[in-house]
């Protein structure tokens, strides 16, 4: 975890429980493979 993050979540612990779709998305980036294979997934073509 970032320490910048962890900062964040800790000076505002609201955010967190209000399960904010921005924090969620800072907390949890989706790695840049899964998003090539879901566009793919979505354009019909199947990567290895």
């Amino acid at each position: 975890m970032p320490a910048t993050h962890a900062r964040l979540t800790k000076a505002t612990p609201n955010l967190r429980q209000r399960q904010d779709p921005l924090v969620i998305r800072v907390a949890q980036p989706p790695p840049r493979a899964f998003n090539r294979k879901d566009r793919a997934a979505a354009a019909g073509v199947d990567i290895a």
